[in-house]
């Protein structure tokens, strides 16, 4: 994977740490995730601070994502950057629509080792800046967008 996708493991970290520790975050898919593919982390990514903030993050995307979700339940989901992040197990309810969980091939391929589609949970693979994936989504319902992570990587254009 490339180091851009990497990343991905911090925020993972964030929320396995937290969750064994039964605080801020209640997450056992990234405990289990962690537990599998978790390797020593340097520097700031292997800050319990780091940790702390990356679940309080969750936690604030998982309750405003709540609230849409329970606002409009024929919603779309479209999680951006998703990574191996659970939030469809944290947040999703029976009468949600469809929830798309998007990101790069390589990181939808590891995903697909924890995660299963079915007629509701899909994975897409593709570049979020690539209009093509769009496609895949159905154009008669609202969309709840959620970015957490990736925005940082976009630019205007």
């Amino acid at each position: 994977m490339e180091n851009v996708n990497k990343t991905l493991y911090i925020p993972l970290f964030g929320k396995a740490y937290v969750s064994e520790k039964g605080i801020l975050l209640k997450d056992p898919k990234a405990e289990k995730i962690w537990a599998a593919e978790g390797f020593p982390l340097k520097g700031k990514s292997k800050s319990k601070w780091l940790a702390y903030y990356m679940a309080m993050r969750a936690r604030v995307f998982d309750q405003w994502l709540q609230k849409q979700v329970t606002a409009d339940p024929s919603a779309v989901v479209l999680h951006l950057g998703c990574g191996l992040d659970s939030r469809v197990l944290r947040v999703s309810t029976p009468a949600l629509g469809h929830w798309y969980d998007v990101d790069f091939p390589e990181v939808i391929k590891e995903r697909k080792r924890y995660f299963q589609e079915d007629d509701h949970y899909h994975m897409v693979a593709s570049e979020v800046r690539d209009p093509q994936w769009l496609q895949q989504i159905p154009a008669d319902r609202h969309a709840i967008i959620v970015m957490e992570g990736i925005s940082m990587y976009l630019s205007l254009e």
